[in-house]
């Protein structure tokens, strides 16, 4: 038995992200800011979260024509009132608006929104989100009004860089001009090759901005790559080519250019020179592919996306795997390279065999190779197919002329992305809530503040961890402030993730009516200043009845019984008072007419024949007052009994009755009759030996209900309350 340990060495696997839905012929990428990447298709615009597509195809109308523009597509981002993704291709330039998921069909109208009337010929971006047009002969920075006209012996312009007051102008003949943004003066110009030279690059410019400077793609007969610094103010040629370069990305320290073309990839050290080239590109599927790249591009957090004509993404990063050489003398004898992946075979234990030899695979400790019997090992050919082995733990193991290269899948440890994750989607009661309604004017990623009634409590949230490295797992931790008391961790993708799909899936449901924030990190230590956070304001509001303004409603209803009640309370009051005082006036005037007949009387013997009138007088109002009250008491059991029958009963007019008692009573017949009627019925009541219903029929009113309302008018209580009192 024998070993060897292996040591890694460094390579490329890339990892293909195909969207089964959308179009997979690829023609430029990005990067949004937070994170999500964003390509162009034949047909449309798709964003990739790391977990899958959103896809819009291109719109039927006619695109927004620029007729100084004759190159390949370009990608433009700007930032304003919203987020705006710029497609510039082959003389045409359309608008995507990123926060409401929706094309901008009237460019034109968006220009002049910016103050730009005139027709626009090109259009380009600065790093900070503005804009810049080329309108008659001039380029115009709208929002500063910055105008500077170009030269016509140069050429078209191609390209454009901004870097602090310095707007760098690329042209087709090779020059590049700096002019002052603040004085709108030219300061220098030079030239990225001679001029003798500007035939083999005058078609196409690519312009790529470094930390150190910039880098730039020509192309026409001929492809070039170039390199100004800006410390030194100085062209240097880094690459010519007889053949077409088609676009360019630098990483963001600036130490490595990666190239796309017709014959695969250029990897190029900034620093040295040296070039790699890739002509195959290997796959996590175990295939080996040779394609044309259409477009590259090198992320925020290190990895390397590809785009192909045909075959959607590739991706790279260099955390993803670990590679490891076994070399061409440990082979077995008879290898042939050519033989692709014959000689590789696995038992069901999960142990590799090379032949007869037993390869041990770590990720940490490289792979260490050792003789077994003839009769442990497996025979070469039996499992092997394709253009490379692939192991059940997901190794893959290349045949090359020097050997065996071995990618061995990173160890599953939770990873930390840059990003802080994103809110892709949100669900009220199960339904998906689309961008640009009244809920949500903007997609969930945009949205800061989310404001809804008091019957859409039940939300669901998807975020994603931005993990494009699907072989390592993410922990995300989330909580909503107002309703957990503390983080929420899980594990999203990889092996044991708790979430497998990468998508984190946050439901709350019965919330009550408040304010509350949503937070979501991946940092591993939740809530810290440095943790990057991706947060969202939740208002669910109360119901109309249990506003603030409702609650002062209801206490001014309230407040308004309460003073009714003691208003009402108060004129009962008044009403009793009075009601009495009529009673003791009403008593007052019998009395006296009484003492007046007595006093008739008294004097009968020494007045004169005017006396005797007046006493018969007296006497004659008295028996008039005794005869109607006897009438009245006579018929107390006969509910019918009037004003009429009293005046019958007394032989007199129902006009000349009412005279007469007014004269002498005040009180109007009605009254008369009522208030003997209530005198009985009180007394009766006194007594507590007959019901309401007896009283009411006793005395002759028409029902208890009447005579308990006259009952309250005369005594100021019911009839039961008066019997207590």
């Amino acid at each position: 038995m024998w070993s060897v340990m292996l040591y890694a060495t460094t390579s490329y696997l890339f990892t293909p992200i195909v969207d089964q839905q959308g179009d997979n012929r690829i023609r430029s990428i990005l990067q949004l800011a937070d994170g999500r990447m964003v390509s162009v298709t034949e047909s449309g615009v798709e964003t990739f979260d790391g977990c899958g597509f959103n896809v819009w195809p291109f719109p039927d109308s006619e695109p927004y024509r620029l007729n100084g523009y004759k190159g390949h597509m370009h990608l433009y981002l700007s930032a304003g009132e919203h987020q705006l993704l710029w497609i510039k291709n082959y003389g045409r330039l359309q608008c995507f608006d990123l926060e409401t998921e929706r094309y901008i069909i009237n460019v034109d109208s968006l220009f002049r929104s910016h103050g730009v009337n005139e027709k626009i010929d090109d259009f380009f971006t600065t790093a900070d989100g503005g804009i810049l047009v080329v309108t008659r002969g001039s380029i115009v920075h709208p929002v500063t009004e910055f105008s500077y006209m170009l030269p016509t012996s140069e050429g078209q312009l191609l390209d454009t860089a901004l870097s602090h007051d310095r707007l760098y102008l690329f042209y087709e003949s090779g020059v590049m001009e700096t002019v002052d943004t603040t004085t709108g003066k030219k300061v220098s110009s030079s030239r990225a090759y001679p001029e003798e030279e500007s035939r083999l690059f005058s078609a196409t410019s690519l312009v790529v901005t470094a930390p150190t400077g910039f880098y730039q793609l020509r192309n026409g007969s001929r492809g070039g790559f170039f390199r100004y610094t800006l410390s030194t103010g100085k062209w240097e040629k880094l690459l010519e080519t007889d053949f077409t370069l088609n676009t360019l990305t630098i990483t963001n320290d600036g130490t490595t250019a990666y190239i796309s073309c017709p014959r695969g990839i250029i990897i190029m050290d900034t620093a040295t020179g040296a070039i790699t080239r890739l002509p195959m590109l290997r796959t996590r599927s175990g295939n080996i592919l040779a394609m044309e790249v259409s477009t590259i591009f090198s992320d925020r957090e290190g990895g390397l996306w590809l785009g192909t004509l045909n075959r959607g993404l590739l991706y790279y990063h260099p955390e993803a795997y670990r590679e490891f050489t076994i070399d061409k003398s440990l082979m077995p004898a008879g290898f042939i390279h050519t033989e692709v992946v014959p000689l590789f075979s696995e038992d069901n234990l999960g142990n590799i065999f090379l032949g007869n030899r037993r390869l041990t695979v770590d990720a940490e400790d490289g792979i260490a190779v050792s003789e077994t019997d003839t009769e442990t090992g497996m025979r070469g050919g039996e499992y092997g197919t394709g253009s490379a082995f692939v192991a059940s733990d997901g190794s893959l193991f290349f045949n090359d002329a020097d050997g065996c290269h071995v990618f061995v899948p990173a160890a599953d440890s939770c990873r930390q992305p840059q990003h802080a994750p994103v809110i892709t989607e949100i669900y009220i009661h199960g339904e998906r809530v689309v961008p640009g309604s009244a809920t949500m004017p903007v997609a969930a990623p945009y949205a800061s503040h989310l404001t809804l009634e008091h019957n859409r409590n039940f939300l669901t949230f998807d975020c994603v961890p931005l993990n494009y490295i699907t072989t390592a797992p993410t922990r995300i931790s989330y909580m909503l402030e107002g309703i957990d008391t503390r983080w929420n961790s899980v594990i999203i993708g990889g092996n044991n993730a708790s979430h497998p799909l990468g998508r984190l899936r946050a439901v709350y449901t019965a919330l009550p009516p408040g304010d509350y924030t949503l937070r979501v990190t991946t940092s591993p230590e939740p809530g810290s200043p440095e943790a990057a956070e991706q947060r969202m304001k939740i208002t669910i509001r109360s119901p109309w009845w249990d506003t603030a303004a409702a609650r002062a409603a209801w206490c001014l209803l309230a407040i308004a019984i309460v003073a009714a009640i003691v208003k009402l309370y108060s004129l009962r009051t008044r009403q009793r008072l009075e009601q009495k005082h009529r009673e003791e006036i009403l008593l007052t005037r019998i009395r006296s007419l009484i003492e007046q007949c007595d006093r008739y009387e008294a004097e009968k013997a020494t007045a004169g024949t005017t006396l005797e009138d007046c006493r018969d007088h007296a006497d004659s109002d008295t028996e008039f007052i005794n005869r109607a009250v006897a009438l009245v008491e006579q018929n107390l059991n006969t509910p019918g009994y009037s004003v009429e029958q009293l005046s019958r009963d007394l032989c007199m007019e129902r006009t000349g009755l009412y005279r007469k008692l007014t004269t002498l009573l005040d009180r109007s017949p009605s009254l008369f009759i009522r208030d003997i009627r209530l005198r009985h019925a009180a007394a009766l009541v006194k007594e507590k030996r007959m019901s309401m219903a007896e009283i009411a029929e006793a005395t002759g009113f028409s029902s208890s209900s009447y005579m308990s309302r006259c009952f309250q008018e005369v005594y100021g209580c019911r009839p039961s309350e008066y019997a207590e009192k």
